[in-house]
C-alpha cells in the first residue's frame, strides 16, 4: 500500500492540472481493475513467476485507480474562491499546493486510500493461488480438501481472519480521518470587543491604467479594450456596469491575476509588470464575494497568512491579528474559530481583516458584501467606510449594485461592455448630470432622491435668519435625506443647522434650499439597458453532451481494436497442444456464454433485491432500518470474494446456483447505496411542490423521485455489472462455469498466454457491459437535467 500511495498520489499531482492528462491517468489505472485479479496474477507469472513479487505487483496495480482518481478529484474539487484568494495573496504554485490544495483535498485522498486498502486485502487472498503468503492459503487449502472434516474450519479461519483484518484497517482509517480533521475549538468566554482603534500604517498609492486591454484566446472580441483611467491615492473608486462588461477582469489586471495583453498598469508610478509577481500580490489586499477563507485554518491563521509569507515574526503576526480583530469588530475569541463556525457577516469581516493584514497601500474588492443579507450588508458597508476614514487606502471596489456604489464610492466608473468608460465622476456629479441614457439607466428614475443621501447640509449655502427659535435642529454632517426626514416628522418647512455651539447656529435650511441644492435637472424615466452578455465563444449547442455521445460511439470501436489486437497476439504466439485445447473458438464461446449467463442472472437478481430495498429504506417509516441494510451490504463486500464462494459451496454445494448467490451478495451494496443516495438527493422543494399539487406518495415516487434519481441509480448498477463480470471468474472454483476456467488453467499449467487471453476477454466484456450501462444512462437520463 505504501508503494501504491506513493505512485498513485504522484500520478495525481502530476496530472490534475490538465484534464486530458488526468483522463489518461485514470483510464490507464482503470484498465488494471477491468482485468480479473486471477487473470492479472496469471499474466504476471511470465515476468515474476510464482510467489510474493507477483502478488505485490498485482496489488499495487489494483490499488492505483482509487488513489489516483481521488487525488485528482480532491485537488480539482478545492473551492476556486479559496485558490483565487491564495493566488491573490501571493502564494506560488508549490506553496499553494502544499498549504492549500493538499490539506483541503486530504479527506478525499484518504477515502481513495481506504478503498484501495480494502481492495488489496481482498486480492491478497486470491494471491495464495500463485503461492503468495497470507490467510488466503487457508481458504485454498480448505477448497483442496473439499468435503473433509477440516475444510470448513480452514475456510472459515481464512475468511474470518481476512474480514477482521479488513474491518480493523477500516476502523484505523476512521480514526486517522478523525485525527486529521480539524476539531471544533472549545468555546471559551467571549472577550468584549475592544474599542475601535485606528490602524497606523502606509497610506494609499495612486493607480493608473493606460490603454489597458485583455483579449482572451478564442474569443471574437476583447474582454477589456483601450481602458485609461487614474485612481487617486486614498480614494474608493467603484467599477460598476452590466454583467460581463469587464469589471472584474479590469480589477484582476491590477494584481495580475489576469495578465493584460495590452497597455500598462502602474501603482505609485511603478509598472506592476516589472514587479515580482508573488511580492506584488502580497502587497495588494484582495477581497472577493466568495471570501475565500481557508477552511482548514483558524481565523487568526487566516488573517496572518500574508504577514507570515512576508517573514514577520510570530509575535508581530499575533499582535497584528489581535489589532485587526478589534478593528473589524470581532472578539478575540473569534480568532480560535474555523470559518465554518462564523456567520456570513463575520466571515466577510475576517476577509477584510486578512486583506489589510500586511498593511497594503492598495486593496481590491470584488463584490465583497454581495453574499450577505441586506441588513448585514448595510452594517458592513458602514463599518467599511468608518475603517477607510481611518486608514485611507486606495481601494478598487467592484459591484453591480449602483446604490452600493453611491454609498461607498468617492468616484464611480460606469462601464460599457469591454470596460469602455461611459462616465467616470463623483456620485453627486453622475446623479446630477448622467452622461447619457446608458448611465441614467443605472442611476434609475429616482436620481434626485438618491442625491439627497449624498449631500451634507453643512455644504449648502445656508440662509441666515435673526431668530431660528422653534425650528428643529440638524447637525452639519446630516444628509439632505436626514433633513427631509426631520421636516416630515416635525411638520416643519425648515431646520436650523447647529455646530459645536448650539447657541450660535450656522444657518437655516428650508425646502427651497433643498430644491436649489438638487438643481432643476428634472426626472426622466429611461428604459433599462439590457445587460450585455460576456464576450465568448458561441455556446448555442452544449459541448458536454456532444462529447459524451462521441465517447459512446468511440468506446466500442476501441473495444473492437483491443480484441483484434488480442487475436493477432494469440495468432502470432506459437501454441502447443495444451494451449490449443483452451484457445479454440468452441471452448472460448462456450465459457463466454456461461459467463454472460452468470452475469445477466446475478445482476437481474441484484437489482430485483437492492432497488426495492433501497426505496423502502428511504421511506419515512423505515429509515430506522437503513443502518442495518447498509451494514449487511457492507458485510457482503467485506468478505473476500473467494472466501464467500467457497463458504457458500460448503453450505449449498457446487454449481451455478452457488455462484449466482455469491455474485448477488457481492454486488448488492453499490445498487443499494446508490438507490438511497439518489433518492435522498432529490431536491426536497420539488417533492414539496408535488405534494402541494395533490400528488400522493406513490405518484411522487414514480413521477418525481425515481426519474430524478435515475442517473445515480444507474451508476450503481453499472458498478455492480463490472463487479459481477470480474467476480464471475471465481465461479470456476465451484463448478459454476465461466471464463475463469481458462484463467485458472493458465496458472495451474504455467501458461501466461492463457491468463492473458482470457483476462483480456473478461476485461473487454466488463468494458462492454459498462458501455451498455452508459448507453442506458444516456437513454434514460431525464432530458431537463
Amino acid at each position: 500500500m505504501a508503494l501504491a500511495v506513493l505512485i498513485g498520489m504522484t500520478i495525481g499531482l502530476l496530472t490534475y492540472r490538465r484534464r486530458w492528462l488526468g483522463a489518461m491517468a485514470t483510464t490507464t489505472t482503470a484498465a488494471f481493475l477491468t482485468v480479473p485479479s486471477i487473470a492479472l496474477l496469471g499474466i504476471l507469472i511470465g515476468p515474476f513467476g510464482l510467489g510474493l513479487t507477483n502478488v505485490l505487483c498485482a496489488l499495487v496495480l489494483y490499488a492505483l485507480l482509487p488513489i489516483t482518481r481521488n487525488t485528482i478529484v480532491g485537488l480539482r474539487g478545492v473551492d476556486p474562491a479559496v485558490v483565487d484568494a491564495a493566488r491573490g495573496m501571493g502564494f506560488g504554485r508549490a506553496r499553494l499546493l502544499f498549504r492549500v490544495r493538499l490539506p483541503l483535498a486530504w479527506p478525499v485522498i484518504l477515502s481513495g486510500i481506504r478503498v484501495s486498502t480494502q481492495i488489496t486485502i481482498g486480492i491478497a487472498a486470491i494471491g495464495a493461488y500463485v503461492k503468495g503468503p497470507g490467510l488466503g492459503n487457508e481458504i485454498f487449502d480448505g477448497l483442496g480438501r473439499f468435503g473433509s472434516v477440516n475444510s470448513l474450519n480452514q475456510v472459515l479461519t481464512g475468511t474470518l481472519g481476512i474480514m477482521v483484518l479488513a474491518l480493523l484497517f477500516d476502523l484505523a482509517f476512521v480514526v486517522v480521518g478523525k485525527l486529521t480533521t480539524r476539531r471544533r475549538p472549545r468555546a471559551g468566554r467571549a472577550a468584549a470587543p475592544a474599542a475601535s482603534t485606528a490602524v497606523a500604517g502606509s497610506s494609499g498609492k495612486a493607480i493608473e491604467l493606460r490603454d489597458v486591454g485583455k483579449h482572451y484566446p478564442g474569443r471574437a472580441v476583447p474582454a477589456v479594450e483601450g481602458l485609461t483611467m487614474r485612481i487617486p491615492a486614498g480614494e474608493i473608486v467603484v467599477l460598476t456596469g452590466p454583467s460581463g462588461c469587464g469589471k472584474t477582469t479590469t480589477m484582476r489586471m491590477i494584481n495580475r491575476l489576469v495578465e493584460p495583453t495590452a497597455g500598462v498598469v502602474t501603482i505609485g508610478g511603478t509598472d506592476v509588470s516589472a514587479l515580482d509577481l508573488d511580492e506584488h500580490r502580497r502587497n495588494t489586499g484582495y477581497v472577493i464575494q466568495q471570501i475565500g477563507l481557508f477552511p482548514h485554518l483558524r481565523v487568526d491563521a487566516n488573517i496572518g497568512v500574508v504577514p507570515r509569507l512576508l517573514g514577520w515574526t510570530r509575535r508581530r503576526v499575533a499582535d497584528r491579528v489581535r489589532e485587526l480583530l478589534d478593528v473589524v469588530g470581532l472578539n478575540r475569541e473569534h480568532g480560535s474559530r474555523y470559518p465554518r463556525e462564523l456567520s456570513g457577516g463575520q466571515q466577510q469581516r475576517v476577509g477584510v481583516a486578512r486583506a489589510m493584514a500586511a498593511d497594503p497601500p492598495v486593496m481590491l474588492m470584488d463584490e465583497p458584501f454581495g453574499s450577505t443579507d441586506p441588513i448585514t450588508r448595510a452594517r458592513l458597508q458602514d463599518e467599511f467606510l468608518r475603517l477607510q476614514r481611518e486608514v485611507r487606502k486606495t481601494i478598487v471596489f467592484v459591484t453591480h449594485d449602483f446604490d452600493e456604489a453611491l454609498k461607498v464610492g468617492d468616484r464611480i466608473a460606469v462601464l460599457r461592455p469591454r470596460s469602455v468608460i461611459a462616465q467616470y465622476d463623483t456620485p453627486q456629479a453622475i446623479l446630477a448630470a448622467p452622461a447619457d441614457d446608458y448611465v441614467a439607466s443605472f442611476a434609475g428614475s429616482k436620481r434626485n432622491l438618491k442625491r439627497l443621501a449624498l449631500i451634507r447640509v453643512g455644504d449648502l449655502d445656508l440662509r441666515q435668519v435673526a431668530s431660528p427659535d422653534g425650528l428643529p435642529p440638524a447637525r452639519p454632517d446630516a444628509t439632505l435625506l436626514d433633513v427631509l426626514d426631520v421636516m416630515v416628522r416635525t411638520g416643519s418647512t425648515a431646520v436650523v443647522v447647529t455646530g459645536e455651539n448650539p447657541a450660535r447656529p450656522l444657518g437655516v435650511c428650508d425646502v427651497d434650499g433643498l430644491v436649489a441644492a438638487l438643481g432643476h435637472t428634472g426626472e426622466t424615466t429611461t428604459p433599462a439597458i439590457p445587460e450585455a452578455p460576456a464576450p465568448g465563444p458561441d455556446t448555442t449547442a452544449p459541448a458536454r453532451p456532444r462529447r459524451r455521445r462521441l465517447g459512446l460511439l468511440v468506446r466500442p470501436i476501441l473495444l473492437t481494436l483491443a480484441l483484434l489486437t488480442l487475436f493477432l497476439i494469440v495468432r502470432a504466439h506459437p501454441i502447443d497442444s495444451i494451449e490449443q485445447r483452451f484457445l479454440n473458438a468452441g471452448e472460448i464461446f462456450t465459457e463466454l456464454g456461461q459467463h454472460l449467463r452468470l452475469t445477466v442472472i446475478s445482476t437481474a437478481c441484484t437489482v430485483a433485491i437492492a432497488l426495492p430495498l433501497g426505496i423502502l429504506l428511504t421511506r419515512a417509516g423505515a429509515r430506522w432500518a437503513r443502518p442495518i441494510g447498509l451494514g449487511l451490504g457492507n458485510l457482503g463486500q467485506a468478505i473476500p470474494s473467494i472466501g464467500l464462494v467457497v463458504l457458500l459451496a460448503l453450505w449449498m454445494g457446487t454449481g451455478t446456483a452457488t455462484a449466482v448467490t455469491a455474485l448477488v451478495v457481492y454486488a448488492t451494496l453499490p445498487v443499494l447505496r446508490n438507490t438511497i443516495v439518489g433518492l435522498d438527493g432529490v431536491d426536497p422543494t420539488l417533492v414539496d411542490a408535488a405534494r402541494g399539487m395533490g400528488m400522493g406518495k406513490t405518484a411522487i415516487l414514480w413521477r418525481i423521485e425515481l426519474p430524478l434519481a435515475v442517473p445515480v441509480i444507474l451508476a450503481g448498477i453499472r458498478t455492480a455489472l463490472v463487479l459481477t463480470v470480474a467476480s464471475a471468474t471465481l465461479a470456476t472454483f465451484v463448478d459454476g462455469g465461466g471464463l475463469g476456467g481458462g484463467l485458472v488453467a493458465g496458472i495451474g499449467l504455467y501458461r501466461p498466454i492463457l491468463s492473458l487471453t482470457f483476462g483480456i476477454i473478461v476485461a473487454a466484456l466488463a468494458l462492454f457491459v459498462d458501455w451498455l450501462g452508459l448507453v442506458a444512462e444516456e437513454v434514460l437520463h431525464p432530458r431537463g437535467l
